[in-house]
């Protein structure tokens, strides 16, 4: 469907002309005519959808010491400045896989191994409809850098009963360089009645509290320690405030929401990843319990509800979407 929309109205030997802009609603094409008295000409429109037009890795340019991995991202940005994560839908390549191998496809895929002390090109290439092919590219740098120590963020922290903290942890290099080797160390947790502490791929570093008490909670890797303090506490959860509030957006715009928890005692918490989330229309918009949580795609002309929801406790806020 296309609508054709008065835009500016021009006098022109004493006529009025009134141009016209044709929005499309749909991919297809369409004639357009316009006609004033006995007199019309015609053109015909062809509505496309929206091609990738690049693609950005991240990090960009990192270094990392030898026998380590990197995880990297693709994201493509596409005609209408919109962007998607396509980390799993490119292939990957590395120009010296003898520096370091990169997993071409699969559910690893975007994950460098290190192997040798250098450097190598990592491009994430994608063919789309006509043939043209997309390709982003960054430089790897492998270091022969030995690991003096380990930071382990945020520290100190406190939590709920029956909530999660991510931990990351950060690798500091004899070169000077740091690196996330939250993936990598052994994580463990000095008192796992208290806490429980992930090493399970996708969720490295997740503590889930047990009961009310303290832990500490370290990450090893070759000979280094870091450890952070984690406190759980008795406190109940009262709210949750989900942002942005009142947002408006257009059809095909993503929206990131976060939730976070107001609790009867202790400190705020995020709980983004942690809430369920829903859209009340998911015609007007749906939002995402996947990767990333609580991004919000519209999708139509309306309003819907937005809800995060942890136990028995709702939060919510309103989007608008205009055309």
């Amino acid at each position: 469907m296309v609508c054709v929309c008065g835009a500016i109205g021009a006098v022109n030997g004493g006529a009025v002309r009134t141009s016209r802009l044709a929005l499309s609603a749909n991919t297809g094409t369409t004639l357009i005519t316009a006609t004033s008295g006995t007199v019309s000409g015609s053109s015909t429109l062809t509505v496309t959808a929206e091609v990738l037009v690049s693609i950005a890795i991240t990090p960009d340019t990192p270094t990392i010491a030898n026998g380590t991995t990197q995880q990297f991202v693709a994201m493509g940005t596409y005609t209408d400045g919109t962007t998607q994560n396509l980390t799993l839908q490119v292939t990957w390549k590395s120009s010296s896989s003898s520096v370091a191998a990169i997993v071409p496809g699969g559910a690893s895929r975007g994950l460098a191994t290190a192997s040798s002390v250098g450097t190598t090109n990592i491009s994430a290439v994608t063919t789309i409809p006509g043939g043209t092919t997309i390709t982003g590219t960054t430089v790897l740098t492998v270091s022969d850098a030995t690991l003096d120590s380990i930071s382990v963020s945020p520290t100190p922290v406190t939590i709920a009963n029956g909530t999660k903290q991510r931990f990351t942890a950060t690798g500091q290099y004899s070169d000077g360089h740091t690196q996330d080797l939250t993936s990598q160390v052994t994580w463990t947790s000095s008192s796992p009645g208290v806490a429980t502490v992930s090493n399970a791929a996708g969720s490295e570093g997740e503590a889930t509290s047990v009961t009310p008490g303290s832990t500490s909670i370290s990450a090893a890797l070759s000979g280094k320690t870091g450890t952070a303090s984690l406190t759980v506490t008795n406190a109940s959860l009262t709210s949750i405030e989900v942002l942005p509030d009142g947002r408006t957006a257009a059809v095909g715009e993503k929206v990131q929401y976060t939730a976070t928890g107001h609790f009867t005692s202790g400190p705020n918490q995020d709980l983004t990843s942690q809430v369920a989330w829903s859209s009340t229309d998911v015609t007007v918009a749906i939002i995402s319990n996947g990767s990333p949580k609580g991004e919000a795609s519209a999708l139509a002309s309306g309003a819907t509800t937005i809800r995060a929801t942890f136990n028995a406790t709702v939060g919510h806020t309103t989007l608008t979407v205009n055309p």
